[in-house]
């Protein structure tokens, strides 16, 4: 399990060590979620990744962190899911820190292509951080999502 893809991708991400994620990341890097669309390529995914965990996950919040919850590394559809423990004290992307704090369980859905991941969609099971950003803070929340399907009805 430590060696897998999804693993290591948790590992530097609870570390706040995205640079660890180059030999993970194609070139061609899509990232989707509920608070970061059409992030593209691995310095954009990373400088997001490192504002996020700087302003949710921080040394100064010791209290907060992400866990692993799951994960699979099956095939080129691997996955993982979180859970971030989370308080905003420091700014990200223009919001102020309002010292709030919550949970967040996260899937991460990866694509692979030669081991690597091209694409990386984010699927929220709890709403407290997607609620806080777009509810209170005003960040817009996507709509008409379409991932990439296995299979269709009908095909």
């Amino acid at each position: 399990m430590e060696s897998s893809l999804p693993y290591r991708l948790w590992k530097a991400f609870a570390a706040g060590r995205v640079d660890d994620w180059d030999p993970l990341l194609d070139e061609r890097v899509v990232t989707q979620s509920p608070i970061g669309r059409d992030i593209r390529g691995p310095q954009a995914l990373k400088d997001w990744g490192r504002a996020f965990h700087g302003a949710f996950i921080a040394a100064s919040a010791p209290e907060t962190r992400i866990e692993l919850v799951d994960l699979s590394d099956a095939g080129d559809r691997p996955f993982l899911t979180v859970n971030l423990i989370w308080k905003h004290d420091r700014d990200f992307f223009g919001l102020a820190p309002t010292g709030r704090s919550g949970t967040s369980i996260e899937t991460f859905l990866l694509r692979t292509e030669g081991g690597k991941v091209v694409e990386w969609l984010v699927a929220d099971q709890t709403l407290d951080l997607v609620s806080y950003l777009t509810g209170e803070r005003g960040l817009t929340f996507p709509r008409g999502v379409r991932p990439q399907a296995l299979a269709r009805p009908g095909l």
